[in-house]
């Protein structure tokens, strides 16, 4: 059970070196099924090898995945290690973290409401899943926008 101090700490490696994200994937259902679009939010942070005891931290504390990213380039290029969690998960970090948050609470909040809109997603009727999609959609975008602007400054 993580402390409150777990939580503080958790906050700000994300606000520093994470991502809080939604991500819109495209599946197929079966061998002739056509497309559909799924989505998912996730919470990473993203280290070099130095910081590699944080994320082994991280998933300790928080559960979670830890992988590997090579990268092409020069010489002095490093592999980079992300820590991630998604859907369930990510909801448990961010209402833990949100109150330490500074920098992603936004993100934070707009990922607990799209979180929220998948729960109301299981309903048996097309009109209101529509309805859901739609939704999930504008928070995907204002999500999208947020986290692009973010990466100008």
């Amino acid at each position: 059970m993580p402390t409150q101090t777990d939580w503080a700490y958790a906050a700000g490696m994300v606000d520093g070196d994470g991502c809080i994200a939604i991500a819109r994937d495209r599946r197929k259902m079966g061998k002739a099924a056509r497309n559909y679009f799924y989505y998912r939010t996730s919470v990473r942070v993203t280290q070099a090898e130095y910081g590699m005891s944080l994320l082994l931290w991280l998933k300790d504390v928080f559960g979670g995945h830890i992988t590997i990213c090579h990268h092409r380039g020069g010489k002095y290029t490093r592999a980079t290690y992300n820590w991630f969690v998604r859907d369930s998960y990510a909801k448990e970090l961010l209402i833990g973290i949100s109150p330490y948050l500074i920098l992603k609470k936004a993100q934070a909040q707009l990922g607990l409401e799209f979180l929220e809109s998948k729960g109301n997603a299981k309903s048996s009727r097309r009109e209101s899943n529509l309805a859901v999609f739609q939704a999930q959609e504008v928070l995907f975008g204002t999500m999208h926008e947020i986290n692009q602007h973010r990466k100008m400054l």
